[in-house]
């Protein structure tokens, strides 16, 4: 049996423990623990790994960016049914320059910050490894330059737009997850691999920024809901067929229990 058919069958370890008394007693106690392949996985996962750093890395980006799309369009669909005409332009200007606190960023600005971290990711990936990753911000909107959603849809899709030239670029092959790059980090430069940098920085960046941007819109009257937000991460996973008419009836334990929620005023 070679050592990866023993790997995907069991792994068992022996642990001699010898306490030794201050007389000339000796206690052997043997323990033998059985490991399953699952447990042994999450203990140590592989260098190779079973998940593709295109699942990693690409297909979580990728899923914050439609729903942040998602959710802005359903924000302008709530305008344009809840707006007269000359109060349309004015709600949809405060809506997008509205912020959950005064040092905090406006949805507008939440929306380039999605784009700009993808635009940083995909600068990464795409370049040679090495200890210095030079990378560039898109252009940044000045503040009052932004008064539509329409706009901040802009910001969204030219960032979906640039993370499918990443892919179409080679950038998320998994021969990229363990070359060197290096972020900044307050006043420090870190060298880390590409996968480190997804995932413990890209990542985290960007479900912050998708929270922000959904707490706004929530703050701001927008009656979104836990389906709306989550809809673009579980929806690949699922017969869109049936998930369609699921919703459409109402019945189903994650739609009725969504909701219901949302009915509450907790979702």
């Amino acid at each position: 049996m070679t050592t990866q058919d023993k790997f995907h069958s069991h792994s068992t370890t022996t642990l001699i423990l010898i306490l030794t008394t201050t007389t000339t007693i000796t206690i052997t106690i043997t323990i033998t623990i059985t490991i399953t392949t699952a447990a042994m996985a999450s203990i140590h996962p592989s260098s190779t790994g079973v998940v593709s750093f295109h699942d990693l890395a690409y297909l979580p980006m990728k899923r914050c960016l439609e729903s942040a799309i998602a959710i802005t369009k359903k924000a302008q669909e709530h305008l344009s049914t809840t707006s007269s005409d000359t109060s349309t332009g004015t709600e949809e200007a405060d809506l997008v320059n509205a912020s959950l606190a005064p040092d905090m960023y406006a949805f507008y600005a939440q929306c380039y910050q999605l784009q700009r971290t993808t635009s940083h990711v995909v600068q990464r990936l795409t370049a040679p490894a090495g200890p210095s990753s030079t990378v560039t911000d898109p252009p940044r909107p000045a503040d009052g330059d932004v008064t539509t959603l329409q706009q901040c849809l802009g910001l969204l899709q030219a960032a979906r737009d640039e993370l499918a030239r990443g892919l179409a670029g080679g950038g998320f092959a998994n021969d990229q997850a363990g070359a060197q790059t290096s972020v900044t980090y307050g006043a420090l430069t870190l060298p880390v691999t590409k996968r480190a940098h997804v995932e413990g920085m890209t990542l985290p960046n960007m479900y912050f920024h998708l929270s922000v941007a959904y707490a706004i819109l929530r703050m701001k009257g927008v009656p979104l809901g836990k389906v709306d937000y989550m809809t673009p991460f579980f929806v690949d996973y699922v017969d869109k067929c049936v998930l369609v008419k699921m919703t459409a009836a109402g019945t189903g334990a994650g739609a009725g229990a969504a909701q219901r929620e949302e009915r509450a005023g907790k979702a």
